[in-house]
């Protein structure tokens, strides 16, 4: 099944989610393109003014002393936690159970860093401040995700985040965030990114999910907890010989991108319109937060699955690369707006919704 989608979306013209994704070739070549029009050299293990600079400028972006680059945020977030458990003498760490450390990092928390997960929250929903009141195990850290990927794209509410950082400050709790993708919530929250990021001891973000970039991630926090992460990053393995390639990657489409996000959100409120004129959908968030959501349609996975082929091969158009169960009779379809949707009319992005829907419905 697998195979069959790349093969059917790699034949399609458009694609609703993301970005356009070029071609290796044009990736380095842009690359190139850049370091010579700003006259950037190449860096041995990870050391060079240019990389010192963005990753200062970061820093400074949200409100702290310092920040290093990684290669996989997957493994900068377990550095954070490794770093908490042997200051705060506790292995547990609170968080939703959607956290992409639980979910999708085959319990390398728990394998190689000795961390214990406590669950936070109902199963559907964002914690609260009162979660962690609740919590009876003594908490190294709490991870908080904005926005969470798994909840549909849903953020916590600005008053309950302040809660939550009260909460974690009163109680000596390390107070992490998971920004993979922070830099979608500033249009909702209309909060600058010193503001949302306030409160927090360490932050991670991402530059491949919502800037675009090959791959690269961030690790924020004060020079101490960045010097530790060194050391740590050395010890995985994550100290590369070069990593400008992925560094030059992440620099280049930032700050294009970054401009970018109030149009996604526009743009995604502009479907939120359209949706919810169709009675046969529902959306989560059921109100516009940031540009990732989640479509509900009453089917099977299989019939959701057949119709997205149906319309790949009627209009030449992938319209989502997640599908998944959300309860027995429901299926959800995961969409993320960003420079393809954008560039495309929406007319023609509504006709091929409702296609898509009547496709549905004479399966039933």
């Amino acid at each position: 099944m697998v195979q069959k989608n790349k093969d059917i979306k790699s034949k399609c013209k458009f694609i609703f989610k993301g970005y356009p994704q070029l071609s290796l070739e044009t990736q380095f070549k842009e690359i190139s393109q850049y370091c010579k029009k700003n006259n950037i050299s190449r860096d041995f293990y990870g050391d060079g003014f240019h990389k010192d600079k963005f990753e200062a400028k970061i820093a400074k972006l949200l409100g702290f002393e310092s920040g290093l680059f990684f290669v996989s945020g997957t493994m900068a977030q377990q550095i954070a936690l490794r770093i908490i458990k042997e200051k705060t003498k506790t292995p547990y760490f609170g968080a939703h159970k959607t956290c992409h450390l639980l979910v999708y990092e085959n319990k390398a928390y728990q394998r190689i860093h000795g961390l214990k997960p406590v669950m936070l929250g109902k199963p559907n929903d964002n914690f609260r401040s009162t979660d962690i009141l609740n919590t009876k195990k003594k908490l190294g850290s709490v991870i908080v995700e904005l926005p969470a990927r798994d909840l549909g794209g849903r953020l916590i509410k600005f008053d309950e985040l302040s809660d939550i950082k009260k909460v974690c400050k009163k109680r000596k709790i390390h107070l992490h965030l998971d920004g993979a993708r922070l830099w979608e919530t500033k249009p909702y929250y209309q909060k600058n990114y010193k503001d949302i990021c306030k409160g927090f001891q360490s932050v991670y973000v991402s530059f491949y999910k919502g800037i675009g970039a090959m791959n690269g991630a961030m690790l924020l926090g004060n020079r101490t907890f960045i010097e530790q992460s060194k050391t740590w990053q050395h010890r995985m393995g994550g100290r590369l010989f070069q990593v400008s390639p992925s560094l030059i990657s992440a620099e280049m489409n930032f700050d294009k991108r970054l401009k970018l996000m109030p149009a996604y959100y526009k743009k995604t409120k502009q479907l939120y319109d359209f949706f919810n004129d169709l009675e046969s959908v529902k959306l989560i968030p059921e109100t516009p937060q940031t540009n990732l959501f989640r479509v509900l349609v009453k089917a099977t996975e299989q019939d959701v699955q057949e119709a997205r082929e149906a319309i790949a091969r009627k209009h030449s158009v992938w319209i989502c690369n997640i599908i998944g169960k959300h309860n027995k009779n429901t299926c959800f379809l995961e969409m993320y707006v960003g420079d393809n949707l954008l560039k495309l009319k929406s007319d023609f992005v509504e006709n091929v919704f409702k296609d898509f829907i009547d496709v549905l419905n004479k399966k039933k």
